[in-house]
C-alpha cells in the first residue's frame, strides 16, 4: 500500500487555526484583535470535557457557566464571576488538554504558558480578572468534583451544544452589563 502525501492547503500553517468566524488566528502570535466572543462560545460549546470519555456530551462552555454560577452562589462579585465564565476561554484556540497531560512537567509547562498568554489577551478584551483569583480556582475545583460525582457517573446529562453556547453568551451579556467593558 502506497501512501501519497496531499499537497499543503490553507490549514497547514504552523500555529494558525481558522475560527468559526473564518478568521485565521496565529496562536503563537496571539493579539487582542483575534478575540471574538462568538468564536469562543461556539468552540467551547462543541469541546467535550474529559476528552469525551464520559457517558454523554458535556461541554467546556457548560462547565464554564457552572463555574460562574458557583461563584455567584458563594457571593463573589460580577467581575470575579466573569473571570470564572472566561477561565477556559483560551481552550477555544488551544483545545482542552486532559488533566493527566497537564501534570506532565514538560507538557504542562508549555501548554500553561501558551494558555496564560492567550488568557491575558482574552481578558484584556472581554473583561474579568487575570491572572485568575483563587476563588476561580476554587470554583473550578468544586465544579470538577461535582462533575466527577454527576457527569462522569451518568447521573446528570450535559446540555446540548447549542444550549451551552446560548447560556454562555447570555451569562456573558448579563455580567458585562453589570461590570462594563467590552
Amino acid at each position: 500500500m502506497t501512501i501519497t502525501a496531499l499537497p499543503p492547503d490553507k490549514y497547514d500553517w504552523v500555529g494558525v487555526i481558522e475560527t468559526h468566524s473564518g478568521m485565521s488566528v496565529d496562536v503563537m502570535n496571539f493579539t487582542p484583535e483575534f478575540v471574538r466572543l462568538e468564536d469562543i462560545a461556539q468552540s467551547l460549546s462543541l469541546i467535550c470535557r474529559y476528552n469525551g470519555h464520559i457517558p454523554s456530551f458535556y461541554s467546556v462552555a457548560e462547565h464554564s457557566v457552572r463555574v460562574g454560577w458557583w461563584l455567584r452562589q458563594h457571593g463573589y462579585d460580577e467581575e470575579i464571576q466573569l473571570s470564572g465564565l472566561l477561565h477556559d476561554a483560551a481552550e477555544c484556540y488551544v483545545g482542552d488538554m486532559i488533566r493527566p497531560l497537564k501534570r506532565v512537567p514538560t507538557v504542562g509547562k508549555v501548554h500553561q504558558s501558551l494558555e496564560h498568554a492567550l488568557s491575558r489577551q482574552i481578558h484584556s478584551v472581554l473583561g474579568g480578572v487575570f491572572p485568575h483569583p483563587q476563588a476561580v480556582h476554587d470554583a473550578d475545583r468544586a465544579i470538577y468534583d461535582w462533575e466527577v460525582a454527576n457527569i462522569r457517573t451518568g447521573k446528570v446529562t450535559g446540555w446540548s451544544w447549542d444550549l451551552a453556547k446560548e447560556s454562555f453568551l447570555d451569562r456573558y451579556t448579563e455580567l458585562i452589563g453589570v461590570v462594563g467593558g467590552a
